[in-house]
């Protein structure tokens, strides 16, 4: 039997992605360069499909020019709040 655990049934449940899959997205992003447009583009593009939550262009231009200044968030609630702010 899979013994579950908390921490990522309340990550499962603030996300509504499975923890597989955001095991894969942390492992893709270590080896991801963050210093590179298009990589972040394709990683903002990945991420809204997961989290079915679209991105618009001024919103995925914000989230890009954060990355790149080295304004990433340090935690998934904190990426998801970029994810849902209110920049269109």
């Amino acid at each position: 039997m899979k013994r579950k655990n908390p921490l990522f049934d309340n990550i499962e449940q603030q996300t509504n992605v499975d923890m597989g899959e955001i095991i894969k997205l942390a492992n893709s992003l270590q080896k991801a360069n963050l210093k590179d447009e298009k990589t972040i583009r394709k990683l903002i593009a990945k991420i809204s499909r997961m989290v079915n939550i679209p991105v618009s262009k001024d919103k995925e231009e914000f989230i890009v020019k954060a990355i790149m200044n080295d304004r990433i968030p340090k935690s998934l609630p904190d990426l998801l709040k970029m994810f849902n702010s209110p920049r269109k």
